[in-house]
């Protein structure tokens, strides 16, 4: 036989009480007695009876296990990729404290309810780079998020396609694999190359999901650079403001949810239960042994106890 938890001084204290309490008692009973002249054995009954019951109780509680069951064990979950667009217009201040950070803090929030599911986050300029891949180490996302900047990009621009693609190669290595998928792309829309839509056929044979967030204002504002506005080569402020023309075009064409996020609207509360509605599969099994907690035989032995001492009660003295 094996226990679940080694005896603690809870346990001892417990016997303590018990102790001090029935002493005392035990010695008023005995001395009432002897006063007038009616000793009783029954009260060494009693005791034994009582002794008995907090014995099995505390042997309760101290999970006793006899023997070992084998039982599968199933993971289940997602795979989501966080697709954050990295280019110069991502400094912008439209969004307070700016587009980037905006979105460092609702993917942090929208991380903390991942749990259970594997996440990637994936950079993207001209060029998308793969940050951190697929994981269950939420800790660690939620690390690289934080070191986010945009000048660890090596080139300047915005190519959706190049997000795209990686999202869609993805997709197809995974398929085979049979889970759930989703991408959150995160960008503002200004792309400056021909947006590649082939990842729709993907989206549709591997029934994964493609969330498009457009970060910024119609309004806009400048485009920053180590807090600096970006000046062009005619001498004016470069400016940027988010597409949204480019983003709805793109969400038809791909036949996915749009999203908004800037300072007064955050739509990444509202992406949670569209990733919920997505099937759960199972990703992996495996067997356990599990020990067979016996608890609730000893506690039983000692409820019937209780109930005996409760029904019979003895007499300790007789007048």
């Amino acid at each position: 036989m094996n226990w679940s938890r080694a005896i603690s001084y809870w346990e001892f204290f417990y016997i303590a009480v018990f102790a001090a309490l029935y002493g005392y008692y035990f010695f008023k009973t005995k001395r009432i007695g002897k006063q007038m002249g009616m000793p009783s054995r029954a009260i060494y009954l009693k005791f034994l009876l009582r002794s008995i019951t907090l014995v099995l109780l505390i042997a309760a509680l101290l999970g006793p296990n006899f023997g070992l069951t084998e039982t599968e064990a199933r993971k289940t979950g997602k795979d989501i990729i966080l697709a954050i667009d990295l280019s110069a217009s991502m400094n912008s201040s439209d969004i307070s404290p700016s587009r980037l950070d905006k979105v460092k803090i609702e993917a942090n929030n929208l991380i903390d309810q991942m749990e259970a599911n594997r996440v990637g986050l994936l950079v993207f300029s001209t060029q998308a780079y793969w940050q951190v891949p697929l994981t269950f180490d939420l800790n660690l996302i939620k690390e690289t998020l934080s070191s986010l900047n945009t000048e660890m990009m090596p080139k300047k621009g915005s190519n959706l396609s190049s997000a795209l693609a990686a999202i869609n190669s993805k997709f197809v290595q995974n398929a085979k694999n049979g889970r759930s998928q989703a991408a959150l792309l995160m960008t503002d829309g200004e792309s400056f190359s021909q947006i590649n839509t082939d990842v729709k056929a993907t989206l549709d044979s591997t029934k994964s999901s493609l969330i498009i967030i457009g970060i910024g204002t119609e309004e806009g504002a400048a485009v920053l650079s180590e807090g600096l506005p970006i000046i062009d080569e005619d001498g004016f402020i470069t400016t940027t403001k988010l597409d949204m023309a480019a983003l709805r075009s793109l969400a038809i064409d791909l036949d996915s949810p749009l999203f908004l996020l800037n300072t007064n609207q955050s739509s990444l509360a509202e992406v949670l239960p569209t990733l919920e509605s997505l099937e759960e599969v199972v990703v992996t099994r495996y067997k356990l042994l599990v020990s067979n907690n016996k608890y609730g035989n000893f506690l039983l032995a000692a409820l019937v106890l209780i109930a005996l001492d409760i029904m019979f009660a003895i007499k300790v003295f007789k007048i």
